[in-house]
């Protein structure tokens, strides 16, 4: 039996390949085959900010970035009158971003897939996940704590990051833009 992913030869009897250790087909039916799923890509090692499988310009924001996204985004929703940045909010989401992060050159990506959050995936991480985490904060001595996460977190995800698998880079040449797939 050959592995099939890379190729290699899998002794009888074998779950996984010696070589990449992927799953291998056995000889029972397919429905008593549990499926593995790939890990999720990790920070590249010895690099800093840099999450495996992105464009080298693509980083993790820092955050201070992340920071300052908070508080432009509360003078937009002030300054447009709550109803612009919502407006503004449901068209930016289905690339990955939200009026703050839009102008900050940041965007929203899903951890397994490496490519721009959708508006579903968005809408979720924006409206209940965070809506959330603001009652957890009022209801408890832990406060904004949930804001500093990022801070001691290995990949700077927030809670509602990690609640809908995603994380925050900057983009500065827009290359995780789905509309540049196209």
């Amino acid at each position: 039996m050959y592995c099939s992913r890379c190729g290699a030869a899998v002794p009888a009897g074998a779950r996984f390949c010696p070589d990449c250790g992927n799953a291998v087909e056995t000889e029972q039916p397919a429905a008593y085959v549990i499926p593995i799923a790939e890990p999720a890509p990790s920070p590249a090692p010895g690099r800093p900010g840099k999450l495996a499988g992105l464009p080298e310009t693509v980083r993790l924001s820092s955050a201070w970035r992340r920071l300052g996204g908070y508080l432009l985004e509360g003078v937009l929703f002030v300054v447009t009158l709550i109803v612009g940045w919502l407006i503004w909010s449901i068209i930016v989401w289905g690339r990955g971003e939200t009026p703050a992060k839009q102008l900050l050159g940041m965007r929203v990506v899903h951890r397994e897939t490496l490519t721009a959050a959708g508006r579903g995936r968005m809408f979720v991480r924006e409206v209940p996940c965070k809506f959330l985490m603001w009652l957890i904060a009022l209801a408890t001595f832990l406060g904004n704590i949930f804001y500093f996460w990022l801070l001691w977190d290995s990949e700077r995800q927030e809670l509602w990051d990690k609640m809908v698998d995603t994380v925050v880079v900057n983009d500065p040449g827009d290359l995780l833009d789905p509309r540049r797939a196209a």
